[in-house]
This record gives C-alpha cells, sequence and structure tokens, in this order.
C-alpha cells in the first residue's frame, strides 16, 4: 500500500479504434493525454476530486465518475479498499469525438489504484478488471499498452496484441465540435452483414495489420478501407467520405472515421500542413466547426510518473 502523503501521476492516453476495417478489435494509442495527480490521504480526510480540461463541467464529479469506478473495481478485484484520495483530473481527450476518453478514465484510474494499492499493473491484468467496464478490447488495449493492439475476445476473456508503429507515423485529426456517443452511431448499424462485406473486412483487417507490422505504408490506402460500419454512419457525419478523400489526395497513406466518430483520423509520415488544410476544407464547406491536429503515436499506454516539481 502506497503510504498517506505520497503523490503521484498517471498519464492515459487519447486512441482512435477500428482504423477502417478493425471494428471493435483494432486501435491506435495517440500522443494525447489525460492525466491524474494522485495525493494519499491519512484515513478519516475527505476524498476530493477536481476536474479541469476536457469535460469538466460534464464529466460526474461523485463516486459514478468512470475514473473512481475503475479504481474501486481493482480495489474489489483484490479483495481491498481504497484509502481517501485527492485526485486532480486534468483531461486533454475530447469527450464524444471517436478518441477513446472512456477508455483513457479507465485505463488511469487502473492503473492509479494498482499504484495505491501495491498491486500488479501489468496490462494483461488490468484488462480483464477494464473488460467489465468495456465491452470490447480496442481503445481500452491502445490505452493499457500504447502503439497498435490487435484485442480478440475469446472463452478466458481476451487476448491482446501489440505492434509497435513505425517510429515516423503521424496522425492528422479533423475534431469537430459536434459530440456523438458510440451507443447512438451503433443504432445507424444494420443487424446483419452480407458475406461479402465480411470477405472485404477480413481481408482489410490482415492488411492492416500487415502494414504496421513491416511499416508497408503503400498499403494503408486500401487497408484502412470499410464495408461493415463506415458506409451507414456517414450518414450521421455526411462530410465522412469526403474527408476521407481530401486527406488521401493530400498526402495521406490513408484515413477512416476514428472509432464511432465524429472525428477522422489520417495516418501519414509527411504532407501533415497540407493534410490539415484539407480537412479543413471540407469542414468549411460542410458548414462545420473543428479543429485539426497532428500527434504522434503513443508506444507505452498508461503509465505512472513522478509529477514535475
Amino acid at each position: 500500500m502506497t503510504p498517506a502523503g505520497s503523490v503521484f501521476e498517471v498519464r492515459a492516453p487519447a486512441s482512435s479504434a477500428n482504423l477502417g476495417p478493425g471494428f471493435d478489435c483494432l486501435a491506435l494509442a495517440l500522443g494525447l493525454y489525460n492525466t491524474l495527480k494522485v495525493t494519499v490521504l491519512r484515513p478519516g480526510e475527505s476524498p476530493e476530486l477536481e476536474i479541469v480540461g476536457e469535460g469538466a463541467t460534464a464529466l460526474a464529479s461523485g463516486a459514478e465518475n468512470l475514473t473512481l469506478v475503475a479504481m474501486r473495481r481493482l480495489a474489489t478485484a483484490y479483495g481491498r479498499e481504497l484509502p481517501p484520495l485527492a485526485i486532480r483530473m486534468c483531461n486533454a481527450v475530447p469527450l464524444g469525438r471517436g478518441l477513446g476518453s472512456s477508455a483513457a478514465a479507465i485505463a488511469a484510474g487502473l492503473v492509479a489504484a494498482s499504484a495505491v494499492l501495491g498491486v500488479d499493473d501489468d496490462p494483461a491484468s488490468l484488462l480483464r478488471v477494464a473488460l467489465t467496464l468495456e465491452a470490447h478490447p480496442d481503445n481500452v488495449a491502445a490505452a493499457l499498452w500504447g502503439g497498435f493492439t490487435i484485442g480478440a475476445l475469446h472463452a478466458a476473456g481476451a487476448l491482446v496484441h501489440r505492434i509497435s508503429p513505425p517510429p515516423d507515423l503521424r496522425a492528422v485529426l479533423l475534431i469537430p465540435d459536434q459530440c456523438s456517443s458510440t451507443a447512438e452511431s451503433r443504432t445507424l448499424l444494420p443487424a446483419t452483414t452480407l458475406r461479402g462485406d465480411a470477405i472485404f473486412n477480413a481481408s482489410r483487417v490482415a492488411l492492416l495489420a500487415a502494414a504496421f507490422a513491416e511499416s508497408r505504408f503503400d498499403l494503408l490506402g486500401v487497408a484502412m478501407d470499410d464495408r461493415l460500419h463506415q458506409p451507414y454512419r456517414s450518414e450521421g457525419f455526411p462530410y465522412l467520405t469526403a474527408a476521407i478523400d481530401a486527406a488521401r489526395q493530400a498526402g495521406a497513406h490513408g484515413a477512416a472515421l476514428s472509432g464511432a466518430g465524429t472525428s477522422v483520423i489520417a495516418l501519414a509520415s509527411s504532407h501533415f500542413g497540407q493534410i490539415e488544410r484539407a480537412f479543413s476544407e471540407v469542414a468549411l464547406g460542410y458548414g462545420l466547426t473543428a479543429r485539426t491536429c497532428v500527434l504522434p503515436i503513443d508506444p507505452r499506454g498508461t503509465r505512472r510518473c513522478t509529477p514535475a516539481a
């Protein structure tokens, strides 16, 4: 157990799931972070939670806060109780934009709780608890492991394989002000899938994994195509097809809807400014208020670190 008076920080990255064809199984960790500053209080002191940054006025600030729920869930898994804590939550990951804000909240809570309790913080151990809060191992796997992750559910739980992305690969993002929930976005999807579409996506998922494993940027354009969810979600995001086409014409290797939207992600190793401008022009043409940014791929996942002096 971490002693009273101890102070530490946990950083959890944003993530982009699906990347086109990898519905609910592929994700990429991004260099944009939520940070927890945790102070272990003495018994009898009152817990505190302060939220600043993204979601400061929207996120629950009581016991139902997702990070706190994750922390208690881990403690329960070990038959333990957490001591009182003072937590300052500084969020840079926007909510409802398909950038894994919930996964970052869960991963941060699990790593923080493991540090407080002095228990195993191995990502595979934490994932078992995370899956009681998230139904599929895409964003949360990327948030815990970092890099490019492949998550597969099976009878015994989940298996995650991590691939280190090429060091010169970057994510260029179009992030609309418009929000969307995953649950709402899924209502646009059909209940059944055509065999041809399933075969199409299976081939693209295999190609996408090979592209990351072998640094084959030339494969990404075809590998990030999709027939399972993007054609249907584009009804809610009419700018999607134009944004993907514009990013590729501007020099991106491939592009896709980020998670369940509303953001669009392009993967590139150059021409970053041109891709941002192309995204901005599409947003302007659709009357969409949005911002763009270029992010590195996070290689390490959620981790404990010493706070700056």
